[in-house]
Formats: C-alpha cells, structure tokens, sequence
C-alpha cells in the first residue's frame, strides 16, 4: 500500500530514480507447479494439463457458507455439561443400528410430532473439505481427457457413488429383505448369517480412507434418525455427552459414540453363499494370477467400531507407516463376522486381523483412484 507524506512549503520539482536492473539469474515462480506435479501423476498429458489450467484463470471464488446455528441447551443440558464425568468404557445395551447406515452426512434428520421434540437439525449435507472451485475444474478436466471425451460436462466428485458393504442388525425396515446377520453387498447378499461359534468364512480387504465422527445413540425402537457431528465440540453444542457421567447421584450413559466411514478395497473371497456375486468386477493379474476385487464403503459404530475402525487406527501408531507417514493401505487385512450376545440381545461383529503381507502393488493404481472417491 503507497504511503503518504505530508509536504510543508513549495513543491519541489520530482527527481527521476532509475530502477535497479533485474536479476536474470532469478528463474520467475510458477504458481502451479504443484498443481503439474499432480496432474502429471494422474496420466494426463502436458497439453491436457495446459488446458486445465487456463479454465481456472478468472474464475470467482464461492462464498463460504454461513455456520449453522447453535440449538440453546435446557436445563437438563446444562446439567449434563457440569456433571461429573465417570472414566468407564461405554457397554452395548442395544442392538447396532440398522443395516449400518447410509451415508451419515446426506440425509436430514427425521422426527415425529410423537416426541413433543423440537424438529432436529438437518445434517450437514457434506462434512468432507470443501472442494475449492479451482480443484473441481482441474477434476472436471482430468476425467474429460482420461476418458478421451467420453465423459464430459459438470462432473466431480459427488458424482461417484461407491458400493455399501453392510451387516443386516436390528429388526428395522432391511429385515424385511435380508435375515439378520446377513452381509450384503451393492445390495446383495455375501454371506448368510453366522450361527453358534462358527464366523463366516474370512473375506480379505485393504482399508484405504477413514473418517471418524460421532453418533447420537437412541433408544431401540426410536423413530428418529440419530444425528451426526464431525467433532467432540459439535457434540456438545447438541447438549450430548461421550463418556458417562453422574448427574444427581444418577449413573448416565453416554448419548453419543464414536462411528467411523471406511472406504476399502474386498477381495473376492475363496469360499463364500454368492460364488457369482456381481460386485467383484475389478480384474486384476497378481503374480500370473486373476483376482477380483470390489470397492466398498462400510459404516460402523458401537462394537463395530471398536472392533474394526478402531484397530485399523490402532495400527497406524507402528504397523501402517512407512518412515513418519501413515500409509493406510499399506498391508492386507483378514475379516469375519461372529454372532455375539449384549445383554438380552444379538448383533453380528466384524472381527479384523492385519496379515504379514505387504499390499501387491500391481493395486497401487486402483487403491489411488479410490481414495479420491466420493462414498
């Protein structure tokens, strides 16, 4: 910004400056070189990549969009939010919610006049980073030239829609199609039910992205559709608690739980109720042999967090890191369901297990188009 000085008397006449010469050794910085390094290792060609570029000139950034508005707390709330806190692990006392969810963060919260609630805030419809306009052009463009023009038009990410891996739980309104237990996938099942102490037969997977939020825990039956926060303040701005607490004397559990949305890579098990099941529809040549892999997104929470999201996140302290970066992907995991009993009911829980065996990397290529991928 120019300066201004204030001048006392006459003028005096202005005196030419000569600007020093420019230094030619000084190379001018292009402000996209890193936006080339990345197209360039998403095979697009140096004129594909020009062509990129050049829309995102003049382009008018998005008004970030207004915050939402706190719901006040009642008394009750407040309460809960000074009350002492007891340090115990949170037990399950209810079936998992039904099928496991679609995708938490599209669909608004439903409520029923029943209640004598006030009408629940909408879900965010994308808790995701918020994709800048010059980064939806260079995707837009990159999908147009790898296509060779078979795709074109506004097309981003939200146009892609992976694949549910599900475990029927619960007796909601998917039991009406599926048995309880039954692990579906793209709609159809994989395995049925597990009974007694036998697991189904193990499915091998390699988690490549997950997202860990919280859940609003609702009692069996409820007509509600649980709300979703992306953080332990969003949850207390909602008057919800993640830990148990004694409020009066009175033990109370925890209404929120951790959840976490994985993306993953399944391979085709060797023995399974759906030998033709059409979701493997990825051919891939591994050491002079095909295998067939699906790309899944599984929602979890209660047991099913802990016993799955939470011991892939436990493995990225040691086991998933190469140098100081956590690499996801970087090993094969074993996967099978067992029923179980809490309390006076029955759910169906994934139990996980790393493998010694480094990812192959002839799925490098796949596994890097998915993590970009909108579940």
């Amino acid at each position: 910004m120019p300066t201004t000085t204030l001048r006392t008397g006459a003028a005096k006449p202005a005196t030419k400056t000569q600007a020093p010469a420019a230094d030619k050794s000084v190379q001018p910085v292009d402000p996209h070189a890193e936006m080339r390094k990345r197209l360039e290792t998403m095979g697009m060609t140096p004129e594909a990549i020009d062509a990129a570029i050049s829309t995102m000139k003049d382009k008018p950034k998005a008004a970030a969009p207004e915050a939402p508005a706190v719901p006040e707390t009642n008394g009750a709330e407040q309460a809960a939010a000074t009350a002492e806190v007891v340090d115990e692990e949170p037990v399950d006392t209810a079936p998992e919610p039904e099928g496991n969810y679609d995708d938490p963060f599209k669909d608004p919260v439903e409520t029923t006049a029943a209640t004598g609630a006030d009408p629940a805030p909408a879900a965010e419809e994308d808790h995701e980073p918020e994709e800048t306009e010059e980064r939806r052009v260079v995707v837009n463009n990159h999908w147009s030239a790898a296509s060779g023009g078979a795709l074109s038009g506004d097309i981003d990410r939200s146009d892609f829609k992976l694949p549910q891996f599900k475990i029927i739980q619960g007796n909601g309104p998917e039991t009406v199609n599926y048995t309880q237990g039954e692990i579906t996938l793209v709609g159809q099942v994989l395995f049925r039910s597990p009974t007694g102490d036998k697991p189904t037969e193990p499915i091998r997977f390699i988690p490549i992205t997950l997202q860990k939020y919280f859940r609003e825990n609702l009692e069996s039956g409820s007509k509600l559709k649980p709300r979703n926060a992306m953080t332990r303040e969003e949850v207390s701005k909602l008057g919800g608690s993640l830990e148990f607490t004694v409020v009066a004397g009175k033990r109370i559990k925890p209404t929120w739980s951790p959840a976490a949305k994985v993306i993953m890579l399944l391979e085709k098990p060797e023995k399974s109720d759906a030998p033709d099941h059409p979701g493997f529809t990825i051919e891939i040549s591994i050491g002079g042999k095909t295998r067939f892999f699906a790309p899944a997104v599984f929602y979890v929470n209660g047991g099913a967090y802990r016993s799955f999201a939470k011991s892939i996140i436990d493995a990225t302290n040691f086991i998933l890191k190469t140098g100081d970066k956590i690499v996801l992907h970087k090993r094969v995991w074993k996967m099978q369901i067992y029923k179980k009993t809490s309390g006076e009911f029955t759910i169906y829980t994934p139990e996980v297990t790393i493998l010694n065996e480094l990812t192959p990397p002839e799925l490098l290529p796949t596994i890097e188009g998915l993590s970009g991928a909108k579940a």
